[in-house]
C-alpha cells in the first residue's frame, strides 16, 4: 500500500505540475478494511500509516469506504480528518457517530436485500424511522441513507426489483417528509 499510495502521490504531483491538474482532498475506497479481514492492530501497523501520508499530502479525505464492519477501527480511524464517512449496511451508526463525531456528513447504507429488495413495507419503514431517530438523537444534521449493491434477488426479473426499490424510495421520502 505504501509504495501504490507513494508512486500516485508522485504521479498526481507530476501531472498538476506539467498540466495544472489541481490536487486536494481525495476519496478513499477501502473495501477490505474491516473486521475480521484485518485487525485492528493490522490496521494501526500497516493501513493507518499510509492513510496518514495521504491525508498529510492532500489535506485530508473528501470520502471514506469501506463495505464491511469498521466498528473496531474507529479510534483509529478518528486521527484522520474525513469530511464525508460511509457507513456500511453492517456499521454501528451510534458508535460511528459517539466515535467519530456529528461534525462530519455520514453516507449510511441499508442492507440491499433486507432493507431493500426483499422487505415489506413495515421492515423498509423500521429501518428508515431508525436511521432517522438515532441520526436526531446524536444531532447529526448532515448524512444520507443509500442502498447499493443492488443487483437484484433473482427471483423474479428486473422489473420486480425496480418496483421494490421505487417502494424502498416512497417509504423512505414520506418518512424523511413527515419530520
Amino acid at each position: 500500500m505504501a509504495i501504490i499510495s507513494n508512486i500516485t502521490i508522485k504521479y498526481e504531483n507530476w501531472v498538476n505540475k506539467n498540466y495544472g491538474s489541481p490536487l486536494g482532498k481525495k476519496g478513499l475506497y477501502n473495501d477490505d478494511v474491516s473486521c475480521p479481514t484485518i485487525s485492528p492492530d493490522f490496521y494501526m501497523e500497516f493501513i493507518y500509516p499510509v492513510e496518514k501520508k495521504l491525508e498529510e499530502e492532500y489535506g485530508g479525505f473528501s470520502y471514506w469506504h469501506s463495505c464491511g464492519n469498521c466498528d473496531e477501527l474507529l479510534k483509529s480511524i478518528r486521527g484522520l480528518n474525513i469530511d464525508t464517512m460511509n457507513l456500511s449496511m453492517v456499521g454501528d451508526i451510534e458508535k460511528y457517530i459517539k466515535i467519530l463525531g456529528n461534525d462530519k456528513a455520514y453516507e449510511i447504507c441499508v442492507h440491499p436485500i433486507n432493507h431493500v429488495l426483499n422487505a415489506d413495507t413495515i421492515t423498509m419503514f423500521e429501518r428508515t424511522e431508525k436511521i432517522i431517530s438515532i441520526c436526531d438523537k446524536e444531532n447529526l444534521h448532515s448524512y444520507s441513507i443509500i442502498a447499493s449493491a443492488l443487483e437484484g434477488t433473482g427471483k423474479n426479473n428486473i422489473i420486480s426489483d425496480l418496483k421494490q426499490i421505487f417502494k424502498c424510495l416512497e417509504i423512505t421520502c414520506k418518512k424523511v417528509n413527515n419530520i
